[in-house]
């Protein structure tokens, strides 16, 4: 990439950052006007999320996403946040002091300039250590490409196909399986935000370390009221370092960091909303995030909309009620939205019924052949033995027993002897998921006997353990300060644990020395800034402003532009082979693809190659491989592809689209890669010659 095209996408950056920064702190300002310090933060980050997804969403419904209409939007949206702390503000609400909930809230107190204490210096240390190795995983894959499987077979093409679509209404197919192709895609739509300013993927690594500092941020601002944000974060931070996340989250385009950092910001903004109206709406905000983003926490969302109406302190309940669901539809809704407009359910791959009534669905292959879920086989004896029991330590580390145990008595505990009714909520929300998660599907997918998905998607049930963790600090037999430190130094101790666990598949630390060295380096650098603003030097640098932002703004820029021609240069997705390497070297080309393939790499580096799926849509959203060879030339003809890249049968239909491509006159193969082949069009199909 050229310097001239690198320079306009950080003015995109800066066009898109600033005004949603600006806005969110304006709003923040005029709904939560005495709250300061992390929760305002927190706040601030949950409300600036929600305008950048609410303005790609809004602009995708009439295909204007794309790059200078998102700057005019979040611009917008920016002076209108910035306008609104200028109008007459809302009646103030209770900020989040350090007094326990229920207490007269006191004034702020003055800020002073000072080094924190020794507890919070060991939970910023904790925290520090965890965002070095996520950053050291991230170095590697900047080195070498996303490599994470899900990543590439369809959340970053939902992504692309965003912003090459300039919709975000459509259903991309990366397969015949329609219960991904349905799925929520906020963070999805993050990643496409993201590919704007440079129109490549170069910025999605980054996305999951904002997740991960924001579920940090979350996870001391759950225990800051009572001066216990040190183990809450470091509930958080256990959570955060077990091997399944280190290994899937860093540095690709999962989304289960960024469902979980949300779901614990609108706990933590729960716990500090003091029944606020203007507070217990911007967890709202941050519960339709998470379940916009995955599924899975539905069961925590729906008890948090209780919790929400039961704390309500004054007014009508009914009134309280209209409001949290209106902010979790704002923020999380639009995807059901559309599901329901274009297959009329919600989602479509499940049957849902209310009594009589039934909403049409789209029945998967996949979904019904592998998408078992643990309760299946709670009493079979060898799935515990043959896959439980292996795959634990390796997913949650070898002091798995221990998290499972602390998180689902922190649960427990924080039911009975929670220190407030937010604490209570906290422990039901907690109990809420890791029950849900026994019915998700695929916590134990897999053929009928063989659930080999169990390990890898022990994901789903970690923002429910990550709430146990952090509740368990908040209950009132742990209020002294004997039996706080004791348990500080127990998560300490499980933490160690983890970060020195290294399983095959699943290491701790990159192995690569240069990748833990840029972790370390990051690392020293947050910890020095972190001083830096917190000791008397902070004066003295705020009479320079500009010059200081001058500063780490050319070090950020000239940074970034070395580190963005090298992730091109050394991009290997998936080390996918001849096909992938083939597909490095095509530019603005339409290629089709069927079969079990591995879609992403072929957009190329550049994300210029427009890749589509063939296949046979049907009503209520349903999805099919072709059967038919007439079906199927006609299907090339009229896309008008210069390729297709063939693969493998599918669990629906088996691999003659090769045949009947191969005995076209108007394809040549280019590349035959075991079952997996690339054949160019040089002209037009001819259905009529389908034997």
């Amino acid at each position: 990439m050229s310097l001239s095209r690198y320079l306009v996408g950080i003015a995109v950056i800066t066009g898109l950052l600033v005004p949603l920064a600006l806005g969110a702190r304006g709003l923040r300002r005029r709904w939560l006007p005495e709250w300061h310090g992390a929760p305002a933060r927190l706040a601030e980050a949950v409300l600036g999320t929600t305008m950048a997804v609410v303005a790609a969403e809004l602009l995708g419904s009439v295909g204007l996403f794309e790059r200078w209409p998102m700057v005019a939007a979040c611009s917008a949206l920016g002076l209108a946040g910035s306008w609104a702390r200028r109008s007459h503000s809302l009646r103030p609400t209770a900020g989040p002091t350090l007094n326990a909930p229920g207490s007269q809230p006191t004034a702020p107190a003055e800020r002073r300039l000072h080094l924190p204490s020794l507890r919070a210096a060991v939970g910023f240390g904790a925290a520090t250590v965890i965002a070095a190795q996520w950053t050291a995983h991230v170095a590697v894959t900047y080195r070498h490409g996303i490599t994470d499987p899900d990543s590439l077979r369809y959340h970053l093409p939902f992504a692309v196909g965003f912003l090459q679509t300039h919709y975000v209404t459509r259903i991309h197919f990366v397969g015949v399986d329609v219960f991904t192709a349905f799925l929520p895609a906020n963070a999805e739509l993050l990643h496409a935000v993201g590919m704007l300013p440079f129109r490549n993927d170069v910025l999605s690594p980054l996305v999951n370390l904002f997740a991960l500092g924001l579920a940090m941020l979350a996870g001391w601002c759950m225990g800051r009221p009572w001066r216990l944000g040190t183990a809450t974060l470091l509930g958080a931070c256990l959570v955060l370092s077990v091997p399944v996340l280190v290994r899937s989250a860093p540095g690709a385009a999962t989304n289960d960091v960024v469902t979980l950092a949300f779901l614990l910001a609108s706990v933590a903004l729960l716990v500090n909303s003091q029944g606020g109206r203007a507070a217990t709406a911007v967890a709202a905000l941050a519960a339709g995030l998470a379940v916009g983003t995955k599924l899975t926490v539905a069961p925590e969302v729906a008890v948090l909309t209780v919790a929400a109406i039961a704390m309500r302190s004054s007014g009508s309940r009914l009134t309280a009620a209209l409001r949290w669901l209106g902010s979790v539809a704002v923020s999380g809704g639009f995807w059901f939205a559309r599901n329901l407009a274009v297959a009329g359910s919600p989602v479509p791959s499940l049957r849902l019924r209310a009594g009589p009534l039934s909403l049409p669905s789209a029945p998967d292959p996949w979904l019904r052949s592998s998408g078992l879920t643990v309760a299946h086989y709670l009493t079979d004896r060898r799935f515990w033995h043959a896959y439980a029991r292996p795959w634990l330590p390796v997913v949650l580390g070898p002091a798995w027993w221990a998290v499972l145990a602390v998180a689902a008595a922190g649960a427990a505990v924080a039911i009975a002897w929670g220190r407030s009714s937010a604490i209570r909520w906290m422990g039901v929300t907690s109990v809420a998921g890791m029950a849900g998660y026994l019915f998700t599907p695929f916590s134990a997918g897999g053929p009928p006997g063989n659930p080999w998905l169990f390990g890898l998607d022990l994901r789903f049930v970690m923002p429910a353990l990550a709430i146990g963790m952090c509740a368990l600090p908040l209950v009132r037999p742990l209020s002294t300060k004997v039996r706080q430190r004791g348990l500080i130094f127990a998560y300490l101790m499980l933490l160690g644990v983890s970060e020195a666990s290294s399983r095959a598949g699943f290491p701790a630390w990159p192995p690569s020395s240069s990748a833990r060295f840029a972790g370390l380096a990051m690392a020293a650098g947050l910890l020095g800034v972190t001083i830096l603003i917190r000791t008397p030097a902070r004066p003295r640098l705020a009479a320079h402003p500009m010059a200081v932002a001058s500063v780490v703004a050319a070090a950020v820029i000239s940074v970034g532009f070395t580190g963005e021609r090298q992730y091109l240069r050394y991009q290997r997705h998936f080390d996918g082979g001849p096909i992938v390497a083939w597909a490095r070297g095509v530019r603005e080309a339409r290629i089709a693809v069927a079969g079990d393939i591995m879609e992403y790499p072929l957009y190329g580096p550049e994300l210029s190659n427009r890749v589509e799926y063939v296949g046979q849509r049907g009503p209520h959203g349903r999805f099919s491989d072709v059967q038919d060879c007439r079906i199927w030339r006609t299907a090339l003809r009229e896309g008008n592809y210069g390729f297709t890249v063939l693969g493998p049968g599918t669990i629906s239909a088996d691999a003659v689209w090769t045949t009947w491509t191969g005995s076209d006159p108007a394809a040549r193969e280019v590349i035959h890669a075991g079952a997996e082949s690339v054949l160019r069009l040089q002209g037009a199909p001819h259905p009529d010659q389908c034997v």
